[in-house]
C-alpha cells in the first residue's frame, strides 16, 4: 500500500462525481481530473479515510477534544467551502 490519493473529478460547481465512480472504489482513476476533484477513498487511495464535519462543522470542537493533543496535531485538517471540516488520516 502506498500513499498514492485516487483523485476523481467532479461536476463543476457541485460535489457529484463527473465520472461513474464506482469502479475507482478498486481502480486508480488515471484521466484528468480539471479544477474540481473528490477523492476515492479507501484500500485504494493508500488506506485514505477522510471525516466530514458539516453544518458548519457543528461537531469539530467536541471531536477536537476527545483526541489526544500529539494524535491531533498529526492530522491533515481542512476547512470546507461550506464552513465544515475534513480530517483526513490512513488507518491500514
Amino acid at each position: 500500500m502506498d500513499n498514492f490519493v485516487n483523485f476523481l473529478p467532479v461536476m463543476p460547481g457541485t460535489k457529484r462525481p463527473a465520472v461513474e465512480w464506482k469502479k475507482y472504489q478498486s481502480e486508480r482513476y488515471t484521466g484528468e481530473c480539471g479544477g474540481s476533484r473528490g477523492i476515492a477513498c479507501g484500500y485504494v487511495s493508500g488506506a485514505l479515510e477522510v471525516l466530514d464535519f458539516d453544518n458548519g462543522g457543528s461537531e469539530f470542537k467536541s471531536f477536537k477534544s476527545d483526541v489526544e493533543s500529539e494524535l491531533f496535531d498529526k492530522l491533515v485538517i481542512e476547512r470546507t467551502p461550506s464552513g465544515g471540516y475534513h480530517v483526513y488520516y490512513r488507518c491500514p
